[in-house]
């Protein structure tokens, strides 16, 4: 008989032991990450509406159009107005939501509600990753003329939406390492129009419906996976080269900015220079106190 078969078994046992336990605590790991993630889910909220009445003017809707690009509801997250299918792996998979579809099932108070506000019809919020925070900003005149425009695009037909989160998506909502944009917005906020003969006061309002999105709401940048910089970065640049920034996506030192570049090239170079300039003014500002 050999001496060492009966320690053998010893240790095979114990590693069995071990393996069952491994397994025992990942199966409790992943039906806390369920659970917890689904109840976070299932949260609904509460928000007073304020309806906006959209005008369908040809005038309205042109401005409107050129906002909704600008903000991203255009050509972005949302495509063409027509939705987007998704599938990230271990994040998410399903559809963001037709725009064209939506704004003919939505009325006025459902839509301020869910664009605003974070709140679906139903009262559970949406994602993070729709910038409800940055349009709660958005004066009734601006908000009113994107949903002209929106309302006045043909149906396309698209998705109607609706993810379907995967494991690591459920874990960080778990930990709480991804939010719900109804918890992100401040109350009250107010919706007045900017002051455009005030450069630094329409600055900042250009600032906070535009870049918060990913600079985060004070514009002291954002880590994550976005990892925006501080925009008191913008201090060091001039006119003219921040113009080129917005319009092209290309930085003082020539880099490649990824993301920025592309938000440059495809949203911010509809900017005017009537609203580059402020733009520009406030974010120096800014960098100097």
């Amino acid at each position: 008989m050999n001496p060492l078969r009966p320690g053998l078994r010893r240790v095979l046992r114990w590693l069995g032991y071990g393996a069952a336990g491994l397994l025992a605590l990942l199966l409790l790991c992943a039906g806390y990450v369920y659970a917890a993630s689904g109840l976070a889910l299932r949260r609904t909220y509460e928000a007073e509406a304020h309806p906006v009445e959209a005008r369908d003017d040809s005038a309205t809707i042109t401005e409107g159009g050129r906002l909704a690009k600008i903000r991203g509801c255009y050509g972005a997250c949302h495509g063409e107005g027509d939705g987007l299918v998704v599938d990230e792996p271990f994040i998410a998979a399903g559809a963001i939501p037709d725009l064209t579809r939506l704004v003919r099932n939505y009325d006025d108070a459902q839509l301020e509600r869910a664009i605003r506000h974070g709140i679906k019809p139903g009262g559970r919020s949406v994602i993070e990753f729709m910038p409800s925070a940055m349009f709660s900003r958005l004066s009734d005149q601006d908000f009113g003329a994107i949903v002209a425009f929106l309302r006045s695009l043909p149906e396309a037909n698209g998705p109607q939406g609706g993810l379907r989160f995967k494991p690591l998506a459920r874990a960080m909502i778990a930990i709480g390492r991804m939010g719900f944009a109804a918890e992100q917005i401040d109350e009250p906020v107010t919706h007045p129009a900017p002051d455009r003969s005030d450069p630094i006061a329409f600055g900042r309002y250009l600032a906070l419906t535009s870049c918060t999105e990913c600079h985060g709401s004070d514009l002291a940048g954002s880590g994550g996976m976005l990892a925006a910089p501080d925009l008191r970065i913008a201090g060091a640049y001039s006119l003219e080269q921040f113009t080129r920034l917005m319009r092209e996506g290309v930085p003082v030192d020539g880099r490649d900015l990824g993301l920025m570049g592309r938000a440059s090239r495809g949203r911010f170079s509809n900017f005017t220079d009537e609203e580059i300039a402020p733009l520009h003014a406030y974010l120096r500002g800014r960098a100097r106190k």
